[in-house]
C-alpha cells in the first residue's frame, strides 16, 4: 500500500495509508509477541511510511534497521529488498552515492541468493541495457550487451567482485 500511496493523491492516498497503518499494527503485535521473523518487515514498512510522510531521517534509519535486522536474522532475500527500496529512496532524493551503494548491495544479495532473474532486471533497469546474460549457473559473471547483440565493442565481461567494487559504468 505504501508504494502505491506515494504515487497517489487525495482520498485514495489516505485509504492506502490507512491500510498500511493496519498492516504495521498487525506486524508490530506479532513482533511484540516474540516473532523475530517479522522484525525486518516492520522496519521496511516503517521506513516506507516515513518516506510517504516526508520524514527523511526516520526513513534512512528505518532502511538501515531493516538491512541490519534482515542480515542478522539470515533473511538474505529481504536484505536485498531493503537495499533495493533504500536505493529507490535515495534516487528520489537525488543522492547518487547512496543510491549506487544500495543498488550494488542489492544486486550482490540477490546474486548470492541465486536470483539470477532479479539481478538481470536490476542491470537492465539501472544501466539502460537491453539484454543481460548470465554466463554460468552461479551467476559469478555476467555479460552485458548494450544493443542485445554480440559484436565487437558492445559487450563487457564483469565479475561480481568488480560489480561490488566499481559498479557498472557505460
Amino acid at each position: 500500500y505504501l508504494k502505491a500511496a506515494q504515487s497517489s493523491s487525495g482520498w485514495k492516498r489516505r485509504q492506502m495509508k490507512k491500510c498500511a497503518h493496519r498492516t504495521i499494527h498487525l506486524i508490530r503485535s506479532w513482533s511484540k509477541n516474540g516473532n523475530v521473523n517479522v522484525v525486518h518487515y516492520l522496519c521496511i514498512l516503517e521506513a516506507e511510511l516515513a518516506v510517504l510522510s516526508g520524514k527523511n531521517n526516520k526513513a534512512k534509519e528505518g532502511f538501515n534497521a531493516a538491512i541490519a535486522t534482515s542480515s542478522r536474522n539470515g533473511f538474505l532475500q529481504d536484505r536485498a529488498l531493503a537495499h533495493e527500496l533504500a536505493s529507490a529512496y535515495f534516487k528520489a532524493q537525488g543522492d547518487d552515492y547512496w543510491r549506487n551503494y544500495h543498488i550494488e548491495c542489492s544486486r550482490a544479495c540477490y546474486q548470492e541468493w541465486g536470483c539470477v532473474g532479479k539481478v538481470e532486471q536490476l542491470f537492465i533497469s539501472e544501466s539502460g541495457t537491453t539484454k543481460v546474460e548470465v554466463t554460468d549457473d552461479k551467476a559469478d559473471e555476467v555479460t552485458i550487451l548494450s544493443d542485445g547483440k554480440r559484436s565487437a565493442g558492445t559487450s563487457a565481461l564483469i565479475s561480481s567482485r568488480d560489480l561490488l567494487l566499481e559498479g557498472y559504468r557505460t
